[in-house]
């Protein structure tokens, strides 16, 4: 019994530091996701803009 509550003492740091990792890499993944979407919105808007552009110059 002695050697669980030591070993349970041993991982309590890794426990908190994995407590706020876990966050932060959920965080940055939908951070990624978004700007993945934001990009490919901004795309689709250049591509719109330039082909009105190339039909107002024909």
């Amino acid at each position: 019994m002695d050697n669980i509550i030591s070993l349970l003492q041993a991982l309590g740091p890794l426990l908190d530091s994995m407590a706020v990792a876990v966050p932060v890499v959920v965080v940055a993944f939908a951070l990624y996701q978004l700007i993945g979407k934001l990009s490919r919105v901004i795309d689709r808007f250049a591509e719109a803009d330039f082909s009105q552009l190339f039909s107002s110059d024909r």
